[in-house]
C-alpha cells in the first residue's frame, strides 16, 4: 500500500508538470492573435528563448530535488562518436526542404539572399544561445524532469506520450501563430515534423542524457528560427521559403521520422557497445 501511494505522489507532480507545459504552448500559441506588430520581433525572441527557459524552470519547480530518484547521468558529456549522427539526424531533418527545393515544389522569393557579415554574426551569436536553451530549457523540462521522474515511478508509456504531446504543444506558436491554420495539411505536416523531433530527442536523451538531445533540438531549433523556415511560421530567417505545392506537406511530415529510425538503429549499436565493454573490460 505504502508502495503504491509513493509511486502515485512521485507520478502526480509529472503530471502537473505536463498540464502546465501544454497550457503554456496553448497560451503562448493564443498569444499570438492579440499581439500588436510593433511587438513582432521581440516576441519571435521571447519564444526562441524565454519560453525553453520558462520550460526548464517549471521543470525544476514542479518535480523537486527529493523526489527524483537515481536516473543514469543526466548531463553526461556525449562522446565524440555521437557527432556523426546528430549530423545525419540534422540532415534527415531538412531532407524534406532539400528534395522540395529540388523538385520546385517550394521556393525561395526574390532568391537566395546575400550572405552579409551582419547574418554571419547574428548566426554567430544565436546558434550558441538556442544551444543552451535547448538544453536548459527544453530538454531540462521535457525530458529530465518530465519523461524520466514520470517513467522511473513506473508509467513508462504514459511518460513517452505526455513527453510527446507536450513537445508539440510547446512548438505551436512558433508554427501556428495565433493558432491560425487556413490550411491543414499544412498544420498536420509541421506538427507530424515536430512529433519526430520530439521522439529522437527522447531517444538521444535516453541515450546519453539532455546535453546530447539539447545539442540536436537547439541545432534545430536554430536553424528554423535563424536560417530556413516556412513563411507561414513565425521565424524569419534567412532564407524563407513558400511551399508552392500540396505534395511538399505529406514529405515534410514523413521525411523526419526516417531519422527516428536512424537514431534508434545507431543507439541501439553504441548501446550493445557499451554492454559489451562493461561485460569484457
Amino acid at each position: 500500500m505504502r508502495e503504491n501511494a509513493t509511486r502515485h505522489f512521485l507520478m502526480s507532480r509529472p503530471r502537473a508538470l505536463f498540464v502546465a507545459l501544454v497550457a503554456l504552448g496553448l497560451a503562448a500559441a493564443l498569444a499570438g492573435r492579440v499581439l500588436p506588430a510593433a511587438l513582432a520581433t521581440p516576441w519571435r525572441w521571447a519564444l526562441l528563448v524565454l519560453l525553453p527557459l520558462t520550460v526548464g524552470a517549471l521543470g525544476s519547480l514542479l518535480v523537486q530535488p527529493h523526489e527524483r530518484r537515481r536516473l543514469r547521468a543526466e548531463v553526461p558529456v556525449p562522446g565524440l562518436r555521437h557527432l556523426p549522427m546528430v549530423g545525419a539526424l540534422v540532415l534527415l531533418d531538412l531532407g524534406a526542404v532539400l528534395i522540395g527545393h529540388a523538385l520546385g515544389w517550394i521556393q525561395a522569393p526574390g532568391g537566395l539572399p546575400a550572405f552579409s557579415p551582419l547574418r554571419f554574426a547574428a548566426l554567430a551569436v544565436g546558434m550558441p544561445i538556442v544551444l543552451f536553451v535547448g538544453v536548459h530549457g527544453w530538454e531540462w523540462g521535457l525530458r529530465a524532469r518530465l519523461y524520466a521522474p514520470w517513467a522511473r515511478a513506473g508509467g513508462a508509456e504514459l511518460a513517452v506520450i505526455a513527453s510527446l504531446v507536450a513537445g508539440a504543444a510547446l512548438a505551436l506558436p512558433a508554427l501556428a501563430p495565433g493558432l491560425r491554420v487556413d490550411d491543414r495539411g499544412y498544420l498536420a505536416s509541421v506538427l507530424a515534423a515536430a512529433l519526430a523531433r520530439e521522439a529522437i530527442a527522447l531517444r538521444l536523451f535516453r541515450r546519453a542524457g539532455v546535453l546530447l538531445s539539447g545539442s540536436y533540438r537547439g541545432l534545430l531549433l536554430g536553424l528554423d528560427a535563424l536560417l530556413v523556415a516556412d513563411g507561414r511560421s513565425l521565424w524569419t530567417p534567412l532564407v524563407p521559403y513558400v511551399v508552392g505545392d500540396p505534395r511538399f506537406e505529406p514529405l515534410r511530415g514523413l521525411v523526419p521520422w526516417l531519422g527516428l529510425l536512424v537514431a534508434a538503429l545507431w543507439c541501439a549499436r553504441l548501446d550493445r557497445q557499451d554492454a559489451e565493454a562493461r561485460h569484457h573490460p
